[in-house]
C-alpha cells in the first residue's frame, strides 16, 4: 500500500506542532465526578468523602501526566537529535528553524497559551 506524499507530509507537520502545543499549552480539564458504588452500610459522608478522594486522585494523576509530556515535548524540541531533524525535514520544515523558534520560546520561559491561541510563526 502507498502513502500518499502530501499525506504524510501533513502527518509529520501534525507531529511538530503537537510538540510545540505540548509544549506551552494550558489545556483546562474538565473534571466531573465519577459515580462509585456504595459500599454496604457506607454513610453518605463517607461515601461523599471517598468520591471526593478518588477525584482528587485522578486530578493529580492527570497534573502528573501533563508535566512529563510538556517535559518530554520540550526535550524533543530543542534537543536536535536523529529523529528531530528527521521528523522536521520530513515535514518540510527547516530543523534549524524550528529548532530557533523552540529555542525563543524556551530563552522566554515556555510561555502558556490556553487553547484557541495561536504562536505568531
Amino acid at each position: 500500500m502507498d502513502i500518499c506524499p502530501r499525506a504524510a507530509t501533513r502527518l509529520f507537520q501534525a507531529v511538530v506542532n503537537k510538540a510545540f502545543e505540548d509544549a506551552i499549552l494550558i489545556e483546562a480539564p474538565t473534571w466531573s465526578k465519577k459515580k462509585l458504588k456504595r459500599r454496604d452500610g457506607e454513610n453518605d459522608a463517607a461515601y461523599h468523602l471517598r468520591c471526593e478522594q478518588s477525584l482528587a486522585r485522578r486530578k493529580k494523576t492527570a497534573v502528573m501526566q501533563v508535566a512529563r509530556q510538556r517535559e518530554e515535548a520540550r526535550e524533543f524540541l530543542l534537543n536536535n537529535g536523529k529523529d528531530f531533524s528527521e521528523i522536521c525535514t520530513f515535514a518540510g520544515y527547516d530543523p534549524s528553524y524550528i529548532l530557533g523558534k523552540a529555542s525563543k520560546l524556551a530563552a522566554m520561559g515556555w510561555p502558556k497559551l490556553n487553547a484557541g491561541m495561536k504562536i505568531a510563526a
